[in-house]
């Protein structure tokens, strides 16, 4: 996404008592109506990336087939192609992914195929600043080892949304081994919309509204093995246990959890550990010459 726009000139003049003072006020509002969850240290480990590493990182995904590594997608107008960085922060080879363009990409998950092949990896271009788009792509691929240069046999689901309006979203989440994504909008609130019985090819499917989130600015979200949920928005990230048999839907109706986060310049990506390990965040630059870190936050 692009960096947020720079706060307008009659805020700018505001005495820094004042901004403190509303800051304050915000967060102790938030602190009254979720509560605070303790599964996940508050003390992650930081790990300092490099100079050279990409600096707008909008997905991640915490690899199956190549332990210890994470793989990366950039935001629209970038390569179409799969970054990777090492947990401990060495920065891998890129795999080009071939036929297919990076209109705006902005999250990215794993899933196990349940065909005993390797898992896939989805790739959701939908992202619509403008909001002038009818269609939107999520694509889909199998897994590739680090050795792996390009790779061509992609899968594409296409899409609209059922009110026949353009959203500009974030964040996704599949469900039932890849046979339901729901797609969380950037709105205030947030919009849900699931599609159903997912199919690859040339049909295009329509995204059926659920409803809507009390959260607004979502900007990543990912999905444990177990069933358990996580979104985030620029500064914060919440937290939902699995329930039960409970859809996607119907978890994120129910009361939401803050795992406290160190603040980052431009918060863009959350994902799961592979083993339900604890919670790697990553940010963009902000359009800034920055020094990135990886933040890993380890189950208690």
């Amino acid at each position: 996404m692009f960096p947020p726009k720079p706060l307008a000139p009659s805020l700018k003049v505001l005495p820094v008592a004042v901004l403190f003072a509303v800051a304050l006020f915000a967060f102790s509002c938030s602190k009254k109506n979720d509560s605070i969850v303790s599964i996940f240290n508050t003390e992650p480990d930081i790990t300092s990336l490099s100079t050279d590493f990409p600096g707008e990182v909008s997905g991640i995904a915490d690899s199956y087939l190549n332990p210890g590594w994470l793989w990366m997608i950039q935001d629209g107008g970038n390569p179409a192609e799969l970054l990777c960085v090492k947990h401990s922060g060495e920065y891998g080879a890129k795999i080009i992914l071939e036929g297919i363009s990076n209109r705006d990409w902005e999250d990215m998950a794993i899933v196990e195929s349940g065909d005993g092949g390797a898992p896939f990896i989805y790739i959701a271009d939908i992202g619509d600043n403008h909001k002038n788009r009818g269609e939107y792509n999520i694509y889909r691929l199998r897994e590739p080892r680090l050795d792996k240069r390009e790779v061509s046999e992609i899968e594409k689901i296409t899409f609209r949304y059922s009110d026949n309006k353009s959203h500009d979203a974030d964040a996704f989440l599949i469900a039932g081994q890849g046979k339901e994504i729901y797609l969380l909008t950037k709105e205030n609130p947030t919009l849900v919309f699931r599609i159903s019985n997912v199919v690859t090819g040339g049909m295009v499917q329509t995204a059926q509204k659920l409803g809507s989130l009390k959260i607004g600015g979502i900007t990543s979200s990912a999905i444990s093995r177990t069933g358990e949920i996580l979104v985030r928005t620029y500064n914060n990230l919440y937290f939902w246990p699995k329930t039960g048999s409970a859809g996607v839907y119907d978890v994120l109706n129910k009361k939401k959890q803050e795992v406290p986060i160190h603040v980052e310049p431009q918060g863009e990506a959350v994902t799961f550990g592979k083993v339900n390990s604890g919670i790697f965040t990553l940010s963009e630059n902000a359009g800034l010459p920055l020094n990135l870190s990886l933040y890993f936050y380890p189950r208690n």
